[in-house]
């Protein structure tokens, strides 16, 4: 992350270049056949979290906006989080009679790129670390936008000024509620649901394409020769 690049400069690195991470826009896309777990009713959208759940993933979040859904009598959405880690027994537990959340081993990125095609948003969450802001590439955040998820992200920092252009929504790091209301605000607009889906792609064509960070990598590296 340029974050990271700016912390190697100023410990002395005389040159640094950012590669960032990148999509891979042949694996995941709108073009990949969804999939739907059987638990996902037909009416239900589906919001992904898929990655670690450890505790520097601070998911505790997420069941606490699953629980503010219910609560609010909330019945379209349905949380997913996909993985695992040393935190993942406590997140069933708390999470143990919410009708609205549900939890998924770990996935191939193959069936994963089925299961972001069968989705309406895509979830990052991180613990309320203030070195995450600037210090973190999640590799989720790529899968969505190449999916062509809009992203509800808790991060500040670099991810929040990424989503600023329209591809997601940024919110407060502890606040399950205000997690719910962007939840449920999708929800009562696919217009806007699809416009944000529509720039989460047009950013992985433009910006994070493999291809092109591939062509970028190899030039800085023959210019070092040089």
């Amino acid at each position: 992350s340029e974050g990271m690049a700016a912390l190697a400069r100023a410990r002395g690195a005389a040159r640094v270049e950012v590669v960032p991470q990148g999509c891979d826009l042949d694996l995941f896309g709108p073009h990949i056949p969804p999939w739907r777990p059987e638990a996902a009713a037909s009416h239900e959208l589906l919001a992904v979290y898929a990655g670690a759940h450890g505790v520097a993933n601070g998911l505790g979040l997420l069941v606490e906006a699953a629980r503010e859904l219910a609560r609010r009598g909330e019945r379209r959405w349905r949380l997913l989080l996909v993985g695992e880690g040393g935190e993942k027994p406590a997140l069933v537990a708390a999470a143990r009679g919410l009708p609205n959340i549900g939890f998924l081993d770990p996935l191939p990125k193959r069936d994963l790129a089925r299961l972001l095609a069968g989705s309406q948003a895509g979830l990052l969450c991180l613990a309320p670390v203030p070195a995450f802001a600037e210090w973190t590439a999640p590799n989720k955040l790529m899968d969505y936008l190449a999916a062509g998820l809009p992203v509800l992200s808790n991060l500040p920092g670099e991810a929040a000024r990424l989503l600023a252009g329209g591809a997601g929504e940024s919110l407060p790091p502890r606040d399950p509620a205000a997690l719910a209301d962007a939840l449920q605000r999708l929800a009562e607009a696919p217009a806007r649901r699809a416009a944000m889906a529509e720039a989460a792609r047009g950013l992985a064509l433009r910006r994070f394409d493999r291809r092109l960070l591939a062509r970028r990598f190899v030039e800085t590296v023959e210019s070092c020769l040089r």
